[in-house]
């Protein structure tokens, strides 16, 4: 057996061994544990390496079982769950597994797994509504705005002054056919405005429709003159442009506008610089690890899109400077304070410093380490060996050395008896043994049984025994003590003996053979020998109840007797004879053979004798 083989058997074993422990702790005999059986264990068991103890049954190793399944992650993309937005959204992954809550829910057994299932799922992607059916509000504006940008909104109702071209406006019809809802973050403008025109009661000037008001033209910025597209450098004046949007745009008195702007002022650049690093310092007397540090000072800030400094004004830099002092220098002069304890351990102490008022924990000042106690109740744990020493334990705990807990001590050594040839024919038989460390004697004698062999056989007797004789001596015993034995023999006689009575008074009779495989010398003579007939006696109940009677010769009618036929339940039959009860008279139908003793007859067999037929048979004197 291979080292490695060894060793797996040995890690069975003593996790049986925990194992059975705790199965003689909690369970009663007709208990078992069911154990999962792992990979090893069973290959141990087929090759007859290893046999479970008693009260542990072994189980193979199984997936889990179940039928309901709970997600266990959201439609996810790279393991990252998908929120319908632009780069998260589409096919992906779901996690589930199986409910281990459910009640037909069956946990993994030893090796077994209970894998989770990866189910295909996705997540809509956003996408604008759809649809261009809209309703109008039926109001129509006209928005007009002065030069300082006010806005003056006047209703169109067509009355004097409040008619003629105007602004309206449009809602998206939501149940329109058209319509389809946004999908996901999917925008979905749903108002707009459009144009309209509520006639005048009598004809007006047309006057500007503008809906915007001023609007600065950002994206030409301010330049250096007007109708220019050169920016003025930082820090400059020039000329900047608003425009304004008109439904009727001819009728406006003006639609651009300049106006004086300044630049943005130039850049300034921020300006700092680090301080020199302080000496080494601490926060801590003891226990922190020292630093040195500096500060950034900065001496003029950014403004106007500046670059700005690398640092923060007031930032701080560290760097470690030096090795921490120690707040509790402990010497390792670990020291018994007293005497070992009964569990093995004692108190030690150590001398030590502190940097700083609790700087060193109790646990470096003293603490309880193992000892080796030793209770001197030494106890034999051999007998004394043949060399006349002996092994002796004593009880220890702690961390004590193999050499302390067991010694070899003298001890008297006195072996058994060894004879010396064997007994004499005075019947004196010689003994030695080995004696060391006692007085013992070492040779002794003793009376023996001594006996001779047996003589021949004597003359077969009449009882078809023969005789052999021996001598023994006194100390015999038991069987040792027989002086003669017998053994069978054929003996032959002369006489005649009775053997058998007939039904008819004549004798069988023959002469005595003891022992012998040869036939007998037989022969019938016709003097009587008084044959018994046999009795049937029979109740009407099981059990041997009510009205009875007896025969002892056949009955062809059981009614002929004065009884009920077919009344039969019981019955008892005695002595040397065949009887058979039949179904019918005259012994017709099923036949039903009598048993001898007392008897209740079989159901089938029940309260149906009408006849029974007796046949007296020999029997033997």
């Amino acid at each position: 057996m291979s080292v490695m083989r060894l060793v797996i058997i040995l890690i069975i074993l003593i996790g049986l061994g925990f194992l059975g422990l705790q199965i003689t702790a909690d369970t009663l005999d007709d208990e078992k544990i069911a154990v999962a059986l792992d990979e090893v264990t069973k290959t141990a068991i087929e090759k007859g390496e290893f046999v479970s103890p008693e009260g542990v049954t072994f189980v193979e190793s199984k997936d889990c079982e179940g039928t309901q399944w709970i997600k266990q992650q959201s439609c996810s993309l790279n393991g990252k769950p998908m929120d319908g937005t632009d780069g998260s959204c589409g096919p992906g992954k779901e996690i589930w597994i199986l409910d281990p809550t459910h009640s037909d829910f069956k946990p993994s057994i030893g090796d077994g797994k209970c894998e989770p299932q990866e189910r295909e799922c996705s997540v809509e992607c956003p996408k604008p509504c759809e649809g261009d059916t809209w309703i109008d509000t039926g109001k129509c504006v006209r928005k007009e705005y002065d030069t300082s940008g006010n806005m003056i909104e006047t209703v169109l109702d067509g009355t004097e002054g409040k008619c003629g071209e105007g602004i309206t406006q449009l809602n998206l019809d939501t149940n329109a056919p058209d319509y389809k809802p946004a999908v996901g973050t999917g925008s979905c403008p749903t108002s707009k405005g459009g144009y309209c025109n509520v006639p005048c009661p009598k004809p007006e000037p047309p006057k500007c429709n503008n809906y915007t008001g001023w609007v600065e033209n950002t994206g030409l910025g301010c330049v250096v003159a007007e109708n220019s597209q050169i920016k003025v450098s930082c820090g400059q004046k020039g000329k900047k442009m608003f425009y304004n949007i008109a439904t009727n745009p001819k009728e406006c008195p003006e639609l651009v506008k300049w106006e004086d702007c300044t630049a943005d002022p130039c850049p300034v650049d921020c300006e700092g610089s680090w301080s020199a690093w302080s000496a080494p310092k601490s926060d801590e007397p003891c226990g922190v690890q020292p630093y040195k540090e500096r500060t950034f000072t900065i001496s003029k800030q950014a403004a106007h899109g500046g670059n700005a400094c690398d640092y923060p004004h007031g930032d701080t830099q560290r760097i470690n400077s030096g090795t921490p002092k120690p707040c509790c220098e402990q010497t390792g002069d670990w020291a018994m304070v007293g005497s070992c304890l009964v569990d093995g351990t004692a108190k030690y102490t150590q001398t030590y410093k502190e940097n700083k008022p609790g700087g060193c924990p109790s646990s470096a000042k003293a603490k309880f380490m193992p000892c080796c106690y030793q209770k001197l109740d030494w106890a034999d744990t051999t007998g004394c060996s043949s060399v006349g020493r002996k092994t002796q334990k004593q009880t220890t705990a702690g961390n004590c050395p193999e050499s302390v807990k067991t010694r070899q001590v003298d001890c008297p050594y006195v072996g058994p008896w060894i004879p010396i040839g064997g007994c004499t024919p005075q019947g004196k038989q010689y003994y030695r043994r080995d004696v060391v460390n006692s007085g013992a004697t070492t040779s002794k004698t003793e009376d023996c049984c001594y006996t001779s062999a047996w003589t021949a056989w004597g003359a077969c007797q009449s009882n078809g025994r023969q005789t052999a004789t021996r001598s023994v001596t006194s100390a015999c015993t038991g069987a040792d003590s027989v002086s003669s034995k017998e053994q069978t023999c054929c003996y032959e006689g002369n006489e005649w003996r009775n053997i058998t009575c007939n039904p008819n008074n004549s004798t069988v009779q023959r002469k005595t053979l003891v022992n012998c495989s040869k036939p007998y010398a037989e022969r019938t003579i016709s003097s009587g020998c008084n044959y018994q007939k046999c009795s049937v006696q029979t109740w009407k109940h099981g059990g041997w109840h009510d009205w009875t009677w007896t025969i002892r010769d056949s009955l062809p009618n059981v009614s002929s007797t004065g009884s009920r036929h077919d009344e039969i339940s019981s019955y008892a039959k005695y002595g040397s004879c065949k009887a058979t009860a039949y179904e019918h008279a005259n012994y017709g139908g099923w036949a039903y053979t009598l048993q001898e003793g007392r008897h209740n007859v079989p159901g089938w067999v029940n309260d149906r004798i009408s006849s029974i037929k007796i046949e007296h048979l020999p029997y033997n004197l």
